[in-house]
């Protein structure tokens, strides 16, 4: 698999027709006012009784979702005792009756019975959302957090996430009924995905993930979560619920996922078919790691063998996967190649980055072909105690010169457990506190185009309370040093994302 390349996101389609009809049934309900969301009792005096038959493409036994793999779709079949909430309002109070299913026949016809309020008018508009546990109880609204209750099983969103919505109104004649037929809208795409590591130098198999993240971009550049995942583990097929509405269109999304070691992975695609319709969907993700790469499409790739039978350039190696907030969203990788072969002075170090941005594009949605970074620099005490994180505002996407945090990352996602921690003190020549050359050098070198020079490197961090000097990592002594912005060094450009 790793050979030929992560496979196409979305390449199998596959469909789940599931329509719904009105479902009402004998329960009692909830008011409030407009201005006060308390829920109160209905009037209890008395009440008008709610029957009706619905019908819909589904079978008589049982409503919960299973998988039909020789047709590739989702069967969704309804169970005698199914909740239903009903919203609707009387004396412009908000009022919500949980219904049930009664009875269902060998058609898939099932019949219906609720209790509404005394009050309730003909022509009453009513909205009706399955399931009934979708509802918040303080706004009688769909939960804004519902979403975030998922384990990766068919049965959690059979049961919690399997989100229908309509609207009809109310013919009362001593006995309510709808006027018409309602057919529920599905709000979500559920999508089966299979989980596979792209390569892995410490853990074998793919069975272990224990969470899984999926986000977007808006247009923004600002990250989003669309669903959250805790997995149940010892297997590598998950079922996730998303909700189109809430995604820009095409977008796409990123998959990031955490094995039971702590050990992370990423990858991403492009869900086209989102956006239109919502369906289900069938995926095979091939997650990347550290040492991975990342080929000039945007594509992550094994080693530039993979990305070569692709047709596709290496660019850079996966050196961390993770967020550092202010500093990069997702992944921090660093550039196959210094700039160029020349030294270069600390002033003059933005501008070799920003040639070489623009002759090593990288497309991830959009081409980067420029410095993201600018000539926007952090600073950075002498033994500071505190984070180096001092970069603010959003996290600049593409190549940038790497600042000493960027430095951090790489040294902690290189060299795992050879490098202390990301937010040490920063030291001159301090290996102690930063990182180990020779750990990074091995990780970096896999072949001659990765070498790093026995010199100095310059990074993108300005030494406090020393306008003249600058910070740089030195490979030949293993440590972290100022040096005067006149000093001519190397420059090796990385890819935040």
């Amino acid at each position: 698999m790793a050979s030929k390349g992560r496979k196409k996101f979305n390449k199998e389609m596959k469909t789940t027709k599931i329509l719904m009809m009105a479902a009402l049934a004998l329960m009692t309900g909830a008011c409030s006012n407009d201005n006060e969301l308390t829920p109160q009792q209905p009037d209890q005096t008395g009440g008008i009784p709610f029957i009706a038959t619905i019908s819909g493409n589904r079978s008589a036994t049982t409503r919960a979702l299973t998988e039909d793999t020789e047709n590739g779709k989702i069967v969704a079949t309804w169970t005698k005792g199914e909740q239903v909430a009903l919203i609707y309002k009387v004396d412009n109070k908000t009022c919500n009756a949980t219904a049930t299913v009664e009875e269902v026949d060998e058609e898939g016809t099932a019949t219906i019975s609720a209790t509404l309020d005394a009050g309730t008018e003909e022509g009453t508009e009513v909205t009706i959302i399955y399931p009934a546990t979708a509802v918040d109880p303080e706004t009688f609204e769909v939960r804004s957090d519902l979403l975030e209750e998922q384990d990766g099983t068919l049965a959690n969103i059979s049961q919690n996430l399997d989100l229908h919505t309509g609207k009809g109104n109310l013919s009362i004649d001593g006995i309510a009924t709808l006027q018409q037929s309602v057919k529920l809208d599905s709000h979500l795409a559920i999508f089966k995905l299979t989980l596979n590591k792209m390569t892995d130098k410490t853990h074998a198999g793919s069975n272990d993930f224990t969470s899984l993240v999926v986000s977007y971009d808006d247009a923004n550049g600002g990250y989003h979560v669309a669903a959250s995942v805790n997995l149940p583990g010892n297997t590598n097929e998950f079922y996730v619920a998303l909700e189109p509405a809430t995604l820009p269109e095409y977008p796409m999304l990123w998959f990031e996922a955490t094995t039971s070691a702590g050990k992370n992975y990423i990858n991403h695609g492009t869900a086209k078919a989102v956006s239109l319709e919502k369906k289900y969907y069938h995926s095979t993700v091939s997650l990347a790691t550290v040492g991975d790469v990342v080929g000039a499409n945007g594509k992550f790739y094994t080693d530039k063998n993979a990305a070569a039978a692709d047709n596709n350039k290496t660019e850079a190696i996966i050196a961390y996967v993770g967020g550092v907030k202010n500093y990069f969203s997702r992944f921090l990788a660093i550039a196959q190649d210094d700039v160029d072969a020349g030294f270069h002075t600390w002033s003059d170090a933005p501008t070799a980055v920003g040639t070489f941005a623009a002759n090593h594009p990288i497309t991830l949605g959009k081409e980067f072909n420029t410095n993201a970074g600018g000539d926007s620099y952090d600073q950075v005490a002498n033994n500071s105690n505190t984070p180096s994180n001092t970069h603010t505002g959003a996290a600049p996407k593409g190549w940038r010169l790497p600042s000493v945090t960027d430095w951090r990352y790489i040294f902690q996602g290189m060299c795992e457990d050879d490098a202390p921690s990301a937010t040490d003190p920063v030291g001159i020549y301090n290996t102690a506190y930063y990182g180990y050359a020779k750990y990074l050098a091995e990780a970096i070198n896999l072949s001659s185009e990765w070498d790093l020079q026995d010199d100095f490197y310059w990074t993108s961090s300005e030494y406090v309370n020393e306008a003249t000097s600058a910070w740089c990592y030195e490979f030949n002594d293993s440590g972290m040093s100022k040096m005067s912005k006149t000093t001519g060094g190397f420059v090796r450009a990385v890819f935040a994302y």
